[in-house]
């Protein structure tokens, strides 16, 4: 029969069942293996003496030698560098110098360096490599679809007049509760005070003004979204209020968007700063080693690298798209002291957090008042969320530095940011 579009690409066939291929199986196996076990034995015995035991010729210090301890006695020098094992650790100890790296410290983090916006921080950086001695140092401009922030605002708006029983218009409303977006100034850190101190604000939001009812959506993974949806939660046409941690922080906002929300507000709660925290009598900083209650936590939010440039380089003169990437929805970060208020609100107002799994739990806002309710905010009570970013195409400047090896075919690549969304020092580097 011809085979059809339903024949199975593997036929069944019946065969009969299998035979030993030989007689006196067991024999020929016992025979193999005795076989193998005496020519290794003989193998191991001519190899043995002059592999490893010792001979007239033989070096003290031998580096591929798995019996032997491998820190070379005494001044023993290295076979390639013919540097000492003292010497060495000696090196390695007293090389980094304390009063250099607060030195250097301090020139990164005594202004704003946003990326695109520190040049002179990249030629300086060039220059000490070169004084280190890694001639191989040059600065590279990569053009980069970025944003600056312009202009932001998070208020709690409730209606002027209720009485008609009719939903207000954006008229309507007045403020309860203006919320404080900046951190504060404090006299023992000098640079929280600088009058071009940077802004709070997310890279790569999206400008926008809206106003709606508003949702706690935990750490705004999938899955919590998901308890939220199976709870028949009302999600579109809100604004999402999360805390920091868990995943990306751009893919709460992506998430968010993709149930129909309007916007993301994100926080970092003290759950996050494990035992170190005020609750547990900790001081604050600058006083101690808890988190300031106005520190805000920047930050991107894209879904990709460059938006522009989606898989490649961001080379001056590339072909460039439209970014669609990045979310479409405004967001703003703030502090947790600045959350209280927001969370307060909405004591009272839907399922609890208790009321949903193990990942719920954990919130340690409680001894401010807060209940940790799910929402939405009842319809008289709305948040009005402004975000206005500028977005240009700039320049980018990396500073590489190449320092030869000994394996031609293999590349290490150790790399960190420069530059930040505020005064701080570079992050940990990747490797």
């Amino acid at each position: 029969m011809a085979p059809t579009e339903s024949t199975p690409l593997i036929q069944v066939v019946s065969i009969r069942p299998a035979r030993d291929r030989y007689p006196h199986t067991a024999l020929r196996r016992f025979c193999t293996i005795a076989l193998l076990s005496t020519l290794i034995a003989l193998v191991t015995l001519f190899l043995l003496p002059t592999r490893w035991l010792p001979h007239a010729d033989h070096d003290p210090y031998h580096p591929d030698d798995p019996w032997r301890n491998t820190s070379p006695p005494g001044n023993a020098p290295s076979p390639a560098k013919k540097l000492s094992y003292e010497k060495l650790q000696k090196l390695l100890l007293d090389t980094p110098d304390e009063a250099k790296a607060r030195s250097w410290s301090e020139y990164y983090t005594s202004g704003p360096h946003l990326a695109g916006k520190n040049l002179s921080q990249a030629e300086w950086t060039r220059d000490r490599w070169q004084e280190f001695g890694v001639e191989r140092t040059e600065i590279v401009a990569y053009d980069v679809h970025i944003n600056y922030p312009r202009g932001h605002r998070l208020a709690l708006l409730e209606p002027i007049d209720n009485s008609a029983g009719k939903a207000p218009e954006a008229s309507d409303y007045k403020v309860k509760h203006e919320f404080n977006l900046e951190e504060d100034v404090l006299e023992e850190d000098g640079t929280s005070g600088l009058d071009n101190r940077i802004p709070t604000f997310h890279g790569y939001s999206a400008s926008g003004n809206v106003t709606a009812q508003y949702v706690f959506v935990n750490y705004g993974t999938y899955a919590d979204f998901e308890d939220l949806v199976r709870a028949n939660v009302s999600l579109s046409g809100k604004i999402a209020v999360a805390k920091y941690g868990k995943i990306f922080r751009g893919l709460k906002i992506k998430r968010a968007e993709e149930l129909g929300m309007i916007g993301t507000v994100l926080y970092t709660d003290p759950e996050e700063d494990g035992e170190i925290t005020e609750q547990n009598g900790y001081k604050a900083y600058p006083d101690g080693p808890a988190r300031n209650p106005s520190a805000v936590q920047r930050g991107s939010v894209q879904f990709l690298s460059d938006p522009t440039t989606p898989g490649y380089p961001s080379l001056p003169g590339v072909p460039r798209q439209e970014p669609s990437s990045i979310p479409k929805t405004p967001s703003l970060p703030i502090s947790y002291r600045e959350a209280v208020p927001l969370l307060k609100a909405l004591n009272g107002y839907g399922p609890k957090a208790s009321d949903f799994g193990e990942r719920w739990q954990g919130g340690q806002l409680g001894y401010k008042g807060v209940e940790y309710n799910i929402g939405p905010s009842p319809p008289e009570l709305v948040l009005n969320l402004m975000n206005e970013q500028e977005y240009v195409t700039n320049p980018l400047w990396n500073v590489i530095g190449i320092i030869n090896g000994t394996i031609e075919d293999e590349v290490v690549v150790l790399g960190n940011h420069r530059d930040a969304c505020k005064f701080l020092i570079t992050k940990v580097a990747h490797l």
